[in-house]
């Protein structure tokens, strides 16, 4: 039987009285078996053999030469694809690069043949991972040359008159060869519908770990910061989630920080958001530790200044609770710290075992938070006992989590310990020297019914030429901002009494010097003057330190007696 008999038999049999039709009227076979063509035929997906690929790339790189179609084709369909010992890539070598395109272009006269390299250059440009922190710079300009070239070829690829249908759908959402291909989408994304850009992908064969699905994250966040303020905040938390539990590449996790930062410290209410907070400084870094980081990527100062008080707050509370011996929070000394965080330069926790090696979630956040500026405290006495190191300007405090210890502050330049050179620091020969600093416990006076943070305020604040906004704390009221300052020698500063006006308010007073960025030198602990050193060019600045009390000397500033 020759083939010719052979065919009519199986049509006959096919549709004899005895074959079973019923299936020609059944929807759902039907839509499988052309789905079934479709993925055979009509599918940007091809199916080359990956040893003939991975060979025309070698010999491309090594020849810069590709003699016949078939080559163009097979280095299409491998531009994106890592070879040998080195992971070269085609998309990175932007001499080669360059080159194939051109190749490429030389078959627009040929649209069957110049479809299947755009085929070919379209699967590696939806596969090329560009968001790697691997990527080099040229892979990503080369990508974006790529995705150029793919948008302005489309008509010519589109004009093959048996081109598949998945060339339509791509016609219709062009705007993935678009700079974002997503923004189509971000209203839908952001409601978590990725109905329409799931159906898209497949149709079109991007991969599950495509950049597309980064990008399209990234228009979810742009949606959420274009949104008013409330409606920010109520996506914020979700969406950090997402990007943490989807393990996105840190360039782009930046990206996203970065924007929900910048949108976050224009809000008119920036209320501290612990998951906002954490994840800038796990993701961008310690904002006072890595200002290049910041600065490279957020380039925005108010947010970095924003998570650097949010953090310092964070530390603070978590030294006088968490890291407390008792671990109950001591209330008195976390407020008084909580006061000076914007003073604050730097701080250092030297953790006792305990603490070191507790394996409780809050423990481990900690660590985290605190990331490089942990040492570990020798000779501490109890293992629970910790010691919290702040840098005030030019001087060094150092507190212990233990309550019945004292406070010292040293100057930097005579410090018993070093803070940097090792990972370890001694709490009896080092951070309690009272040869070299100032030792100061925690009692109120009795008699005197002066609380120790009036004391310490009233020796630390003038040598730090600065004071808290917030009053301390007071043992005879509650309201305290009324309260004046003492120096430290008690003499209360006050107006001359024949003009009857009130007494010279030292709080209002540096809380004005702070908001003005002015540098004050106070040297009444030497019998000599307070000093604002500026000039008189701004009058608004002039007026009010004439109504402190102040009188301008030519070439050295404002001075109070």
């Amino acid at each position: 039987m020759n083939s010719i008999e052979l065919l009519k038999s199986k049509i006959n049999t096919a549709f004899s009285e005895n074959s079973n039709l019923e299936s020609l009227g059944m929807p759902g076979l039907m839509s499988k078996a052309l789905a079934d063509v479709k993925l055979a035929f009509d599918t940007p997906r091809d199916a080359l053999p990956s040893r003939s690929v991975t060979l025309t790339l070698f010999s491309y790189r090594n020849s810069g030469k590709l003699q016949t179609f078939l080559d163009v084709k097979y280095v299409c369909f491998g531009v994106g694809q890592q070879v040998g010992d080195d992971e070269w890539c085609l998309l990175n070598d932007s001499a080669l690069f360059k080159k194939l395109l051109g190749l490429v272009d030389k078959y627009q006269l040929e649209p069957r043949r110049f479809r299947k390299c755009y085929q070919g250059l379209l699967s590696g440009y939806f596969g090329y991972h560009w968001h790697s922190n691997k990527t080099s710079e040229d892979g990503r300009m080369n990508w974006k040359s790529l995705r150029a070239f793919l948008d302005k070829r489309l008509p010519i690829a589109l004009s093959e008159t048996s081109a598949g249908s998945w060339f339509a759908v791509l016609e219709e959402h062009v705007n993935l060869l678009k700079d974002k291909p997503c923004e189509r989408y971000k209203d839908a994304l952001l409601a978590n519908d990725f109905t329409e850009l799931k159906a898209v992908c497949n149709t079109l064969g991007v991969p599950g770990d495509s950049w597309v699905w980064e990008e399209a994250i990234i228009s979810q966040v742009e949606a959420a910061c274009s949104r008013p303020e409330a409606e920010f905040k109520s996506h914020l938390k979700p969406l950090l989630k997402s990007i943490a539990d989807n393990r996105v590449s840190q360039l782009l996790s930046i990206r996203c920080v970065t924007f929900f930062l910048v949108r976050y410290v224009a809000c008119n209410y920036k209320e501290e958001h612990p998951e906002l907070r954490d994840s800038a400084v796990r993701i961008i870094g310690n904002p006072w530790l890595n200002t290049a980081m910041w600065d490279a990527h957020v380039q925005n100062d108010n947010a970095r200044i924003m998570v650097d008080g949010w953090l310092k707050k964070r530390l603070i509370f978590d030294f006088f609770s968490l890291l407390s011996e008792d671990g109950s929070a001591d209330q008195r000394r976390l407020n008084y710290w909580l006061r000076f965080e914007s003073a604050i330069g730097d701080m250092w926790f030297a953790l006792g075992p305990h603490a070191r090696h507790n394996t409780g979630v809050d423990f481990k956040q900690f660590r985290e938070r605190a990331k490089g500026r942990l040492l570990d405290l020798e000779n501490g006495g109890p293992a629970e006992n910790n010691a919290f190191i702040l840098c005030l300007g030019d001087l060094i405090v150092v507190e212990f989590g233990s309550k019945g210890n004292a406070c010292y502050v040293y100057s930097n330049t005579q410090l018993p310990f070093e803070l940097g050179k090792r990972q370890w620091v001694r709490a009896d020969v080092e951070l309690k020297s009272q040869s070299k600093g100032e030792r100061f416990i925690h009692r109120d006076g009795g008699s005197s019914g002066v609380s120790w943070e009036e004391k310490l305020d009233d020796w630390l604040c003038p040598r730090l030429a600065w004071r808290p906004s917030k009053m301390p704390h007071n043992l005879t009221t509650k309201h305290t901002t009324n309260r004046v300052y003492q120096s430290p020698n008690q003499h209360v500063i006050r107006r001359q009494a024949a003009t009857q006006l009130p007494l010279f308010d030292e709080s209002e007073f540096y809380k004005f010097t702070v908001r003005n960025n002015l540098t004050v030198r106070d040297l009444r602990i030497k019998g000599g003057a307070l000093w604002v050193i500026t000039h008189t060019t701004d009058q608004g600045i002039s007026k009010m330190l004439t109504d402190f009390g102040f009188k301008y000397k030519y070439g050295r500033g404002w001075w109070k007696e």
